[in-house]
């Protein structure tokens, strides 16, 4: 239940897959050598590979900690019933997150906060009003420019992160998938309205369909529950 990660369900799904399989390895190295250097050698390469994989995917990570911490409490003696006690642990620890964190916190069954396609939306108008006016008028350039990229691939990100809920989360993360994608390729035309500024010459063809587009993707943007956008 951290709460800097967006899916309790989804990470604890990948916390008892991860915790399984890391119990399976460390018994597998056991069944073979009991104790002594080989065991700490498994140990450290399970460590090794948690820390690799991280960035990856949760569950990588959770196999490499657990049959490195079952392994390492096995060096001098091995305990046969340390899986099954870590493995009910984490099992204890999942359900009290689903239930708390999942079934009875209120903001489960909405779009995560980082789908922001308002914002997003936001960043990209200004950035367009910038886009327009010749370069020694740009206030603050770099930053308009940067918000509108970051916020409009946040949402995108975040939006694909979405899917993997269960409904009604996912049901609403398809439509935003949409047009967080669609956001990010305006903003592709709002630089190239920019390039084309920089040489002296303001597309206007180009202005007026990119902001046809960003008035049509502000009413396809979902509610964060309860209804489906087209």
């Amino acid at each position: 239940m951290r709460p800097e990660y967006a899916s309790v369900f989804v990470r604890t799904v990948n916390r008892i897959a991860g915790t399984v399989l890391g119990a399976l390895l460390a018994v597998s190295v056991l069944a073979v050598w009991s104790n002594g250097v080989p065991v700490a050698v498994a140990a450290a390469l399970a460590l090794g590979g948690a820390v690799l994989t991280a960035p990856k995917l949760y569950a990588w990570s959770v196999i490499g900690v657990t049959a490195s911490a079952l392994l390492s409490a096995s060096i001098a003696r091995a305990d046969p019933l340390l899986p099954v006690l870590r493995l009910l642990d984490t099992v204890l620890g999942a359900l009290v997150a689903v239930v708390l964190g999942y079934l009875l916190w209120p903001g489960a069954r909405r779009l995560p906060a980082t789908v922001d396609l308002q914002a997003a939306l936001a960043a990209a108008r200004a950035y367009l009003a910038l886009a327009t006016r010749p370069p020694d008028e740009r206030l603050l350039w770099p930053t308009t420019r940067d918000d509108a990229y970051r916020l409009a691939h946040r949402a995108r990100s975040a939006a694909e992160a979405a899917l993997l809920e269960p409904p009604p989360v996912s049901a609403l993360a398809a439509p935003a998938v949409v047009v967080a994608a669609e956001l990010e390729d305006t903003v592709d035309l709002v630089t190239a309205v920019a390039s084309a500024t920089d040489v002296g010459h303001v597309p206007t063809d180009l202005v007026d369909d990119v902001e046809h587009q960003l008035d049509a993707l502000s009413h396809r943007i979902p509610e964060r529950r309860g209804r489906r956008y087209a």
